[in-house]
């Protein structure tokens, strides 16, 4: 080390001792960063997996249900005969928009459950 500081001279050693060191602290940072992203990808996928387990039950007037899974997919739709009237077909389309928006914010809801608390070091 003596014969290098005498070649390059003591500012020229301190700069490639730094530079050493700042590229071993880039290395580490690059790893724990990519080790984050790994932690967050694997959460986001238990979480994609858990929504689509899960669902939800949208109603209007207890005449039109609406089920939805937690991706906001529509499962199925069941309709009351008491709400079909060939006279007045806007009001049953009122009541289906009504149960799918239903549907649709509670799916809203689930999805913020189930990221609330969400704890990824960085993040």
């Amino acid at each position: 080390m003596a014969a290098l500081v005498r070649a390059l001279g003591f500012r020229a050693v301190l700069c490639r001792v730094r530079a050493e060191n700042c590229s071993k602290l880039l290395r580490m940072d690059m790893k724990r960063l990519m080790k984050q992203m790994q932690q967050a990808q694997s959460a986001a996928n238990r979480i994609q997996e858990d929504l689509a387990g899960k669902t939800v039950e949208g109603t209007a007037s207890g005449l039109v249900r609406v089920t939805m899974n937690g991706h906001g997919k529509v499962q199925s739709l069941k309709i009351d005969p008491k709400a079909v009237d060939g006279d007045d077909v806007e009001a049953l389309e009122d009541l289906i928009l009504a149960a799918i928006q239903d549907a649709a914010g509670q799916v809203d809801d689930l999805q913020q459950e189930a990221t609330r608390g969400l704890s990824i070091p960085g993040f």
